[in-house]
């Protein structure tokens, strides 16, 4: 929900006041600084507001006349009391309303929160939607029935389906979106064929280097009308794309602009997600966990079913019904063996995946649950109230024990054996709580006057805390908290810490990121999607599930966080480096003096492009050639085909140096925020290097990729995700799922009980 002035308000009648600050704790469990108020006298108008409609608020002449007058404010309803339609004043009766008051605690809970997420208070299109998925189901699926027009179907998604849509909804606004992309190629594929002949036509009339730049309407023409993803942060079907475009202009004989590469190379210095999970369900998947094992993931969706899932192919491998009620929380042991869940129907749930043998326990208001590694214990909480809930050995029925209330609970991370721990808030101090024996193991005190989320490592050993001064405060548990300098958005709505000091959080303005403590830098993750419920990192910490809109996103940690060094890496970085025929050495005015074969040529950080001899243009990155700093360190690989330059300001720039005496850009990356000291190849496909103070980062190198298309093409196979629905592989022609080998995500599989 947009926020002003870092508040959200609840707003309602004064005999609601229970019902508001319940409302506003459950915001505030999930990062939201929420404020229940019953008066809004000198109160200005808000972005969003929730509204707690209710035979009190309807007779609130002076609280309605105000919202009323709240014209550009989104306003979420939410009865949480019986009343009449037709007594409600139009503005809010004519709005989606979220029941608060249903016995489903779960449902209410999902829906308040999925409001939070998209923008429903103006949709009423809902009733219509589901008339037309009803009868598409009853006409076998009719596509006359399905949404051609891509502007519609995207206006319907943007606005949101209504909470507690039907999961045959859900599956006809997919498939009217599959409809309407396949529809749009069918309408453009001339336009496009027309703009790559056009590209190609140009490029052959062109016949010097130096009126590249005027190709760039003509590329722009092109890339218009292949951007079917309109996502920036997809690098992945962006160099698909332009990988595409060049494999078909250079079957058909004709030249490849230097600007095309090079917005190919910036699309391939991006990180990239791995995967999507999830995107062939009807029903939405509400988590995924992973554990020891980084290639299994467990899931828990809205038809009431677990899980297994492949990460190396992307394949649902086994599936199992546990309830004909959704599935809102999942977590498992990390050897996948014991799973917890809960359900619409208000049960918890420990399941033996493997045999599906299960106990039942009866629990309302959950927000957060926690197995423990053992299996054998899981604590949960809701509002402001920490349950524990143990079975004993050889004991058929499950223990609940309350284990206290305290202001806020903000995390739960599963510890070895039997350890759970809980981090909460009590009496103005941070409480770390075993939940086990439910003894405080520590207590602090607050790192400022308000803290916005905070969590605990799974190890128990270290805290972290978003403060009121918009920055992420530290501590080991036992210790007091110390500032980090780190930003950290005052709207978090997920904070996870793990044992390694990284900090994974999602804000609904910045997106998911991932935070490394030790290096200081901030890098986004999981670019796929905008917000993210739930991060599960994988034991290793060389992977993370972001959990979002239904579906799992699987993401690369050692990509945008430091590493270990590897033992065998061989490392030559200096301020001058020589293989092969060529050689290179920063000057110390900056300027980087570089000699292949017979060509030599300066290159200037200041400069945003440098001619060669030849008089060919580098087609080089948007900004200046280094990205920012002066050079410090550079490398050369073993053959001296491709030099890495790194600068003060933690940017590393890869140079291909064919035969010929030419210089061609290879990528440019962003691993670290302070002087680069030292470079390394490890093989071919990784490049390592190392800042000032003494952290190492691992990123995909692009060596050769401009020199050798089949290179170039290669890395975009190595890079592409473990598989590509068929919606997104249907963007792409025959030739370039050909070319690429783009890998087609398998159907998921009936469910067994």
């Amino acid at each position: 929900m947009d926020e002003v002035g870092e508040r959200t308000l609840v707003i309602g009648s004064g005999a609601d006041i229970t019902a508001l600050r319940t409302i506003a704790t459950i915001l505030q469990e999930r990062g939201v600084y929420a404020i229940p108020t019953t008066s809004l006298a000198g109160v200005a108008a808000p972005n969003a507001a929730i509204v707690a409609i209710s035979p009190g608020l309807i007779t609130d002449r002076e609280l309605l006349e105000t919202l009323r007058s709240w014209d550009g404010t989104r306003l979420v309803p939410v009865r949480v009391a019986p009343v009449g339609a037709g007594d409600v004043p139009a503005f809010l009766g004519e709005l989606n309303w979220i029941l608060w008051d249903t016995a489903d605690i779960g449902t209410r809970n999902s829906s308040l929160l999925t409001a939070l997420q998209f923008d429903l208070g103006r949709y009423r299109d809902a009733q219509g939607l589901e008339a037309q998925a009803a009868a598409w189901v009853a006409a076998d699926r009719d596509p006359h029935y399905l949404i051609a027009d891509r502007k519609a179907i995207t206006r319907a998604t943007a606005d949101g389906t209504p909470a507690g849509a039907s999961a045959q909804l859900t599956e006809y606004l997919a498939a009217s979106e599959r409809t309407s992309r396949r529809e749009w190629w069918k309408r453009n594929a001339r336009w496009i064929f027309r703009a790559g002949a056009l590209l190609g036509v140009i490029a052959i009339a062109v016949t010097g280097w130096r009126t590249v730049e005027n190709l760039k309407s003509a590329n722009t023409l092109a890339g218009t009308l292949l951007s079917v993803d309109d996502s920036a942060d997809r690098a992945d079907l962006q160099a698909l794309k332009l990988g595409g475009l060049i494999d078909q202009q250079s079957a058909n004989g004709r030249a490849v602009p230097d600007s095309t590469y090079g917005v190919l190379m910036q699309a391939m210095s991006h990180p990239w997600d791995l995967g999507v999970l999830g995107y062939t369900r009807n029903a939405a998947i509400n988590g995924f966990v992973v554990g020891d094992d980084p290639t299994v993931a467990i899931s828990a969706d809205g038809e009431g079913t677990l899980a297994r899932w492949d990460l190396t192919t992307g394949a649902m491998t086994d599936r199992r019904r546990l309830t004909d009620s959704s599935l809102y929380l999942v977590d498992a042991t990390p050897d996948g063996r014991i799973a917890a869940t809960f359900a619409a129907d208000n049960t918890l749930r420990l399941t033996e995946v493997s045999s599906g043998a299960t106990v039942n326990a009866p629990a309302s208001n959950v927000a957060h649950l926690q197995i423990s590694d053992s299996g054998t214990m899981m604590a949960y909480y809701g509002s402001e109230t920490l349950t524990r809930l143990s079975v004993p050995s050889g004991a058929r029925q499950p223990v609940t024990r309350t284990l206290g209330s305290y202001d806020a609970v903000y995390d739960l991370q599963g510890g070895p054996g039997d350890t759970v721990w809980a981090l909460a808030e009590e009496n103005g101090d941070l409480v770390a709580i075993n939940a086990a024996s439910g003894a405080v193991a520590h207590r602090s005190a607050l790192p400022t006057g308000k803290i916005y989320d905070a969590a605990i490592s799974p190890s128990g050993k270290q805290l972290v805390a978003v403060g009121d001064d918009g920055q992420l405060w530290m501590a080991p548990v036992g210790g007091r908290f110390t500032p980090t300098g780190l930003a950290a958005p005052r709207s978090v709505s997920t904070l996870v810490l793990d044992n390694r000091g990284r900090v994974l959080l999602s804000a609904p303005a910045s997106g998911p990121q991932v935070v490394d403590t030790v290096d200081g830098a901030t890098s986004r993750v999981c670019g796929s999607v905008s917000t993210v419920d739930d991060f599960s990192p994988s034991t290793d910490g060389n992977s993370v599930i972001c959990s979002a809109v239904g579906v799992g996103v699987l993401a690369d940690l050692t990509e945008v966080t430091s590493a270990p060094r590897p033992p065998a890496l061989n490392v030559q970085s200096s301020r001058s480096a020589a293989a092969g025929s060529a050689s290179v050495r920063l000057a110390d005015d900056g300027v980087v003096h570089v000699v292949n074969g017979s060509t030599t040529v300066d290159l200037r950080p200041s400069s945003t492009s440098v001619v060669a001899p030849s008089g060919q243009s580098l087609p080089w990155i948007p900004g200046s050639i280094f990205g920012e700093g002066t050079p410090t360190a550079v490398a050369l690989t073993p053959d001296g085909t491709t030099a890495a330059i790194g600068t003060s300001a933690g940017v590393v720039t890869e140079i291909d140096l064919p035969a010929d005496g030419s210089i061609a850009l290879a990528g440019r990356w962003r691993p670290h925020n302070s002087p680069i000291t030292s470079i390394a190849w490890q093989g071919t496909n990784e490049l390592w290097t190392e800042a000032r103070n003494g952290t190492w980062w691992r990123g995909p190198s692009c060596a050769g990729c401009g020199i050798s298309t089949d290179v170039l093409f290669q890395r975009i196979r190595d890079r592409q995700w473990v598989c590509y629905p068929a919606e997104t592989r249907d963007i792409f022609t025959d030739r370039t799922r050909s070319t690429f080998a783009l890998k087609p995500c398998a159907d998921p599989i009936e469910a067994t009980s």
